[in-house]
């Protein structure tokens, strides 16, 4: 007898100290990530050209104003755009049938817990519920930002292929160029919330994963965030500033 609640009394613990470090690894995983987030915020600030996501707006919003300012090209301009309408319309559609795969999947397996039948709400907010609603915000998440990606290129083509005259041409280079930017900046947020899903699918997988994951994403957004050519001559305007990213 003593021997059987001497067993139950370690397996409790053990339970408890495995699900205190699922909810450590979450919640520092989430720290590190958005950690990461803010530092790369602040540092654009400072060095724009020195990070691709930054460098690359401006390198849309020069593109915008040399093909504006040259008459004849609006061709090149809407193919380009196309291009990228298409890509974001591609992620836009994996992102929202993932999500609905994956909402029908988590309900059929636990129907109740989902529809709030069983339990407090201490029983429902389980490390594993939390990272199937993490999983599920950031594919809706990144189903609105290629959205938004898709309506801003829109926008942009409309306004890069108007007919203008050199009296509102300049205006219209303006509200072009920040839309393309916009649109840029939506496409290459939604690429990282993909990113941001694999801490997320490991957790779901076993919940040691999470922190090491983490991290491994943390040393790929850096990758991917360093640009890789030094654009800081090809950049600048005569006057000194960038153009058109905002």
């Amino acid at each position: 007898m003593t021997t059987t609640l001497e067993s139950g009394m370690i397996m409790t613990d053990n339970f408890q100290l495995t699900n205190a470090f699922a909810w450590l690894s979450i919640l520092g995983s989430g720290l590190i990530v958005l950690g990461y987030e803010w530092w790369f915020r602040e540092s654009s600030k400072l060095h724009p050209l020195r990070f691709a996501r930054t460098a690359h707006a401006h390198v849309r919003a020069q593109w915008v104003q040399s093909l504006m300012r040259q008459p004849g090209n609006e061709l090149l301009a809407i193919q380009t755009i196309r291009n990228s309408v298409m890509s974001s319309s591609i992620i836009a559609s994996t992102a929202i049938l993932t999500l609905m795969g994956t909402v029908s999947l988590l309900t059929q397996a636990s129907p109740g817990s989902l529809r709030h039948q069983n339990g407090d709400l201490l029983q429902v907010l389980t490390p594993g519920s939390i990272l199937a609603g993490l999983l599920i915000a950031i594919l809706l998440m990144t189903f609105v930002l290629s959205t938004m990606a898709v309506r801003f290129f829109n926008h942009a083509g409309y306004l890069m292929t108007t007919l203008s005259t050199d009296t509102n041409r300049e205006s219209l280079i303006i509200v072009a160029s920040r839309y393309m930017v916009r649109a840029g900046n939506h496409y290459s947020q939604a690429m990282r919330t993909l990113f941001w899903l694999s801490p997320v699918a490991a957790g779901l997988i076993s919940i040691w994963l999470v922190a090491p994951t983490s991290l491994v994403l943390i040393r790929v957004l850096s990758w991917f965030d360093h640009a890789q050519e030094p654009l800081d001559g090809l950049l600048k305007s005569p006057d000194g500033q960038f153009p058109g990213a905002d």
